[in-house]
């Protein structure tokens, strides 16, 4: 078992000398940012819709389930006044 850890071990130091140099480049950071940011002017208004979708479509079910409960009611008002002059309406023959 010691064979493996002084292995690994030896791995290890080898792997740390042979890395010490890399780091990235001068304006990583900087360059990184503006491309996420080209990608994301690239898709324009549609990447802010799930933003905007998050808040409204809440609101828009409401509307809707509140539109349609007021349809029916109306609708029903709108028959019962209906039948009911047809009902009191006499026929002169």
């Amino acid at each position: 078992m010691t064979d493996e850890n002084d292995e690994t071990d030896e791995r290890l130091a080898r792997l740390t000398r042979a890395t010490e140099g890399v780091a990235p480049r001068a304006n990583f950071n900087a360059r990184a940012m503006a491309a996420v940011k080209a990608e994301h002017d690239g898709f324009g208004w549609w990447s802010d819709m799930p933003r905007i979708a998050w808040r409204v479509v809440p609101i828009a079910a409401v509307i809707a389930t509140l539109t349609v409960v007021w349809t029916w009611h109306a609708s029903s008002d709108a028959e019962d006044a209906l039948v009911g002059s047809f009902d009191s309406m006499e026929v002169d023959w």
